[in-house]
């Protein structure tokens, strides 16, 4: 632990939290000589992920593929985590918030609610739950829209990486990596690539707190229209942040999101 502080001391004195939880990860790996350290948390909540897919993709279907039921789902699912403050999660928490029914705030949604067509990007955040975004994904693709997903390139936590998400998805799914182990909205440091096809994209959703974090500390960086963010808020001062109750599923707009992270960010 007294390695760790002086090693965050030392290499990012004055850097946001996206990096300092990034490199504070790689810096335990590579204490650990371990690469990916979370590989069996992973394959835990995948295999969860995958018996709900299928029991979830059955209700989506006799309702018609309901995009808004989808988007509740997706929200929910991130409930499940390895580390989060105030939160500690398992797999079968995945499976329990997810059958047993859950509060789910939607906010300034009708226009994703409503689109049809144009290009869907989703940036993905942890296994487990992405076998519920692939859900999200095909509710879209319903919609007319041409889905592409987006992951970390190298391991952090138990986040879904790019390599991990090629070998699950169907070979017809356009998979795109950040090229580091930051996440996607990072774009600080992820390929101009993604970068670029999040520009042109005419919906992004965003899963994740990680997702929201790094968009508020590359504030006033690279802004996308039609970019919404879909998470859980499993800690506290985001739940307070987002005034919705703690472990909500949470919807809404980066303007909001903007509004909102804005006014955390002075409190914090």
């Amino acid at each position: 632990a007294t390695e760790l502080l002086g090693f965050i001391a030392s290499q990012c004195p004055f850097c946001d939290r996206t990096t300092a939880f990034v490199e504070a990860f790689n810096y335990v790996s590579r204490l650990l000589g371990i690469p990916d350290p979370y590989v069996r948390e992973k394959s835990e909540y995948n295999a969860v992920g995958r018996r709900l897919h299928l029991k979830f993709r059955e209700l989506l279907e006799r309702r018609s593929w309901d995009l808004e039921l989808a988007l509740r789902m997706a929200a929910i699912a991130n409930v499940a985590d390895s580390h989060v403050l105030g939160c500690s999660a398992t797999p079968r928490d995945l499976e329990r918030a997810l059958e047993e029914g859950f509060n789910f705030h939607g906010e300034e949604i009708d226009v994703l609610l409503r689109a049809r067509g144009g290009k869907a990007l989703i940036l993905l955040d942890n296994a487990g739950e992405l076998h519920i975004d692939l859900l999200l994904g095909e509710a879209l693709s319903r919609k007319g829209f041409k889905v592409r997903y987006a992951a970390r390139t190298k391991p952090y936590e138990v986040d879904i990486t790019e390599t991990e998400l090629r070998n699950i998805v169907d070979g017809g799914n356009i998979v795109l990596g950040t090229g580091t182990a930051y996440p996607p909205l990072y774009t600080r440091r992820i390929r101009t690539e993604l970068i670029e096809e999040m520009q042109k994209a005419d919906l992004v959703v965003a899963k994740g707190i990680a997702n929201l974090e790094a968009f508020l500390d590359c504030l006033p960086g690279t802004r996308l229209e039609n970019l919404f963010f879909v998470l859980a808020a499993k800690c506290q001062p985001l739940a307070k942040a987002l005034r919705v109750p703690y472990k909500s599923g949470v919807a809404l707009p980066s303007w909001r999101a903007e509004e909102l992270c804005r006014g955390l960010l002075r409190r914090s």
